[in-house]
């Protein structure tokens, strides 16, 4: 087993890719490396459907989104409206982490965090960003914080 870090998991899947092959290789990642990737970068040195192919899904649990103090929405239908109604361009921001993330996201640098909700939390007690989001069904330390099954136009 080995541990490959960079980039959102490209490089990890570049070398994947360019793996002698001789014999049965996995890769076990995040959502990031298959879906996140190919609208943050223009080119990756890989074509995930093409090149790979996904044996198993392990569900995660419901990470929270959390939205900056700054950006005013209290919920995730409120965030999109913001962003809607002033033309809003989102787009994704890769960090080196969780917890540099969550530190701008508190420090208003960025408007919306998801992540695990251990890290998230620290922002919620410190009143310095705002659950508006979990991403498949409701949990129980925030019952009232609605998921991502709204009928609403993608960010």
């Amino acid at each position: 087993m080995e541990n490959k870090v960079g980039v959102g998991g490209a490089l990890a899947l570049a070398d994947l890719k360019r793996a002698d092959p001789d014999g049965p290789t996995f890769l076990f990642t995040n959502s990031t490396t298959a879906i996140t990737n190919r609208r943050t970068y223009k080119s990756l040195p890989y074509e995930f459907d093409k090149d790979f192919r996904l044996v198993s899904i392990i569900p995660a649990c419901s990470p929270p989104s959390l939205a900056s103090l700054r950006s005013g929405a209290n919920n995730i239908k409120q965030f999109v409206e913001l962003n809607n109604e002033f033309g809003l361009n989102t787009e994704a921001v890769q960090f080196k982490g969780e917890a540099p993330m969550w530190t701008d996201l508190g420090g208003d640098v960025v408007d919306l965090g998801t992540g695990s909700y251990g890290a998230a939390s620290q922002i919620i007690q410190a009143g310095k960003g705002r659950p508006i989001a979990v991403s498949r069904k409701r949990i129980g330390l925030m019952p009232d914080v609605a998921t991502f099954r709204l009928n609403l136009t993608p960010i």
